[in-house]
């Protein structure tokens, strides 16, 4: 398990510019919580080249929840990198959850 740090990857405030408002947007999930994120990735697939490269994959978030309760999610991510000045940056990300047809709403109890 690792820590989420990504979140704050994407916020010009940390340095890297055309975060597009994510900073607030992860600021307000990552204060749900109370204690630790831990995040676990499974089926991680990476392409490279020079300047450019993806991740994608899914990503276990738990924790437990400024109300006690806990969390575990499942979720599908991508993200794109760029070389910059010798550094790989995060230059997009997308992350899914499965949806209930039926309902409408986030799937978020399925597991792989």
């Amino acid at each position: 398990m690792v820590h989420l740090r990504r979140a704050y990857a994407y916020c010009r405030h940390c340095g890297v510019v055309g975060c597009g408002g994510r900073h607030q947007d992860y600021q307000e999930f990552l204060d749900q919580f109370q204690g630790t994120i831990d995040v676990e990735y499974r089926d991680l697939n990476i392409v490279a080249g020079d300047t450019v490269a993806f991740s994608r994959g899914l990503e276990r978030m738990t924790g437990t929840l400024k109300n006690g309760q806990k969390f575990d999610a499942w979720v599908r991510f991508t993200e794109c990198y760029r070389k910059t000045n010798g550094q790989w940056l995060a230059i997009h990300d997308h992350i899914s959850v499965p949806v209930d047809l039926e309902s409408g709403e986030a799937a978020l109890d399925l597991k792989p």
